[in-house]
């Protein structure tokens, strides 16, 4: 008898094995693609968080003057920067599908745990009231409030404003003394901070009123001051 016939299949030439730098070659428009889709995503969240920010947290001066921008890092690291990246690196669209889920739910739970520490970090360090206190305006975060177990909204009762700007009133008498005193000793909570002293602002304007600065003098020193302070007037309804 003749040679058996060979297969087909097996005398097909077999191609050459992809190496992985071929491999990551090919999978990178897929990865910008997935990359580019994570980063819509983010967009809309950090677009929250802005509002949170700007509108609620830190409103107006607050963004410059008590971190409202350091929390603008924070969130655009942890949101449009981390995630989209790991995206990025760790997608590949040749793995079986069961492995691509397993690897998009590990990246969505990494960047949901950075997200959560970013909005706490940054909600943390919101000032919740704006206390006046020896001749100058001073922020006040919740943990103090806290610590004497006072809601953040507490000072709200005492201002129209937000945050609520107060009055720090002095110890008086041997008992607020030795609290505030106390106070001083522990560390936990300055006098500004203390809810116990909180009281409206309004009503003592006649002891804030002297210390405030001269606008005259003020203009003469900066003037991108005297530059602004018409149009900040106009739109505070100053005089």
């Amino acid at each position: 008898p003749g040679p058996e016939a060979s297969s087909p299949m097996t005398d097909a030439p077999q191609p050459p094995p992809v190496s992985r730098l071929e491999s990551l070659r090919r999978s990178l428009p897929v990865r910008f693609k997935a990359a580019g889709i994570h980063l819509s995503l983010s967009l809309v969240v950090f677009a929250v968080a802005m509002y949170l920010i700007l509108v609620q947290w830190y409103p107006g001066f607050h963004f410059l003057v008590d971190g409202g921008w350091h929390g603008v890092k924070i969130m655009a690291g942890v949101d449009l920067v981390l995630g989209p990246t790991l995206t990025l690196i760790i997608f590949n669209p040749f793995k079986a599908r069961r492995l691509i889920l397993i690897d998009l739910a590990c990246i969505g739970i990494t960047q949901i745990g950075a997200l959560a520490w970013g909005f706490y970090a940054v909600n943390s360090r919101r000032p919740v009231v704006v206390s006046y206190y020896e001749g100058a305006f001073l922020s006040v975060t919740a943990a103090p409030l806290a610590v004497e177990k006072k809601p953040a909204d507490f000072a709200e009762q005492f201002s129209d404003r937000r945050p609520p700007w107060v009055y720090v009133k002095p110890p008086k008498g041997d008992e607020e003394e030795a609290r505030a005193a106390m106070q001083e000793v522990i560390g936990q909570v300055g006098f500004h901070e203390d809810p116990f002293f909180f009281d409206r602002l309004d009503t003592h304007w006649a002891d804030v009123a002297p210390h405030a600065a001269k606008i005259e003098a003020r203009s003469k020193e900066r003037p991108v001051f005297a530059a602004e302070l018409p149009e900040f007037l106009a739109r505070h309804g100053g005089q």
